[in-house]
C-alpha cells in the first residue's frame, strides 16, 4: 500500500472496510473460523462490533478451528444452511418469486451444530 500504517494512515483508512460501515444498509451475516490465519478472527469481531455500534442488523457466527476455506463437513453443512436461512429471512422479493431453502439439511446442521453464535443485533436493539 505504499508504506507503513503510521506513515500512510489515510491510505489504510481508505482501504479499510470499517471506514464504510456507516453506509451499510443491508443486514450482515459475519461467518468466521477461529483458525483462519489469512483473516484473523479479530477482523470479523471488529466488523460485527462496528455494525452493532452503528445500530445495524448483524449476526456473528464463529466456528472453532478451520482455516481460510478449509472446514469440517459438519461445519460446511451448518454454514451453508445458515447462509440459505439468512438469505431467505432477508429476501424482500415476494415469496412466489424465490426458491425455498432445503429443510432436510437444516435438521442435520442443527444436530451437529458446531457453530457458536456470538450474538445478534438489529436496528431496534440498543447497541452494547
Amino acid at each position: 500500500m505504499g508504506g507503513d500504517p503510521w506513515a500512510e494512515a489515510d491510505e489504510y483508512r481508505r482501504r479499510s472496510p470499517l471506514s464504510y460501515l456507516p453506509e451499510v444498509t443491508t443486514p450482515v451475516l459475519v461467518v468466521h473460523w477461529e483458525g483462519d490465519l489469512r483473516c484473523p478472527i479479530g477482523q470479523g469481531e471488529e466488523l460485527y462490533a462496528g455494525l452493532r455500534l452503528l445500530g445495524k442488523e448483524a449476526e456473528l457466527v464463529r466456528y472453532p478451528g478451520g482455516a481460510h476455506g478449509l472446514h469440517s463437513p459438519s461445519q460446511t453443512v451448518d454454514w451453508v444452511t445458515r447462509v440459505l436461512e439468512w438469505n431467505e429471512r432477508h429476501d424482500r422479493r415476494p415469496a412466489a418469486g424465490r426458491a425455498k431453502a432445503g429443510r432436510a439439511t437444516t435438521k442435520t446442521a442443527r444436530a451437529v451444530n458446531v457453530a457458536r453464535p456470538v450474538g445478534k443485533a438489529s436496528a431496534s436493539e440498543t447497541p452494547a
